[in-house]
């Protein structure tokens, strides 16, 4: 794990959910399977010049003061069609449960 991930984990956690979840193990599987493509380490199809394969890139999108409010989690939740990430026709969406996964690991 990245030293920023090491950083930025036990911060944004809650105590009870810290251990329960693992950004290897239960995070990053769902970022690159809908994210990575778009917003991943290929520099000719990455997207907005957000890479979420980083630690720096994430770090961008997650609002440590109000976990809540971060970009990531409005994205992914989003309702909008203009707005949800990942885009229709590029993929499909976090499904609840996944959401709410990342919500527990932010």
């Amino acid at each position: 794990m990245s030293m920023l991930l090491a950083f930025l984990l036990p911060m944004t956690l809650p105590p009870t959910t810290a251990a329960a979840v693992d950004f290897d193990r239960d995070v990053r599987p769902l970022l690159s399977n809908r994210c990575f493509a778009c917003h991943g380490p290929d520099t000719a199809a990455r997207r907005a010049d957000l890479r979420l394969d980083t630690p720096e890139g994430l770090a961008t999108v997650i609002d440590l003061d109000r976990p809540g409010t971060s970009l990531l989690l409005t994205r992914i939740s989003a309702v909008d069609p203009d707005e949800i990430m990942p885009p229709p026709g590029h993929g499909e969406p976090l499904d609840a449960a996944e959401r709410r996964t990342i919500e527990a690991w932010i």
